[in-house]
């Protein structure tokens, strides 16, 4: 449940830096990713779609 905590974080980086606009792009399907895989408790699929969030961040 501590890995929760991160979430809001993440969609805040995101909404900085214009991740979440990508809405025709994969941004927006890196997010829907990261929420389900987190309600699923799959942590290491949700650590790799957070790295490919920062990847695409920092690229955008």
């Amino acid at each position: 449940m501590a890995v929760w905590g991160l979430l809001p974080l993440a969609l805040l980086d995101m909404a900085w830096s214009g991740t979440l606009v990508l809405w025709g792009g994969n941004g927006v399907w890196l997010v829907l990713v990261l929420l389900v895989t987190a309600a699923l408790r799959q942590w290491r699929v949700w650590l790799w779609c957070l790295a490919a969030l920062t990847v695409v961040s920092i690229f955008h």
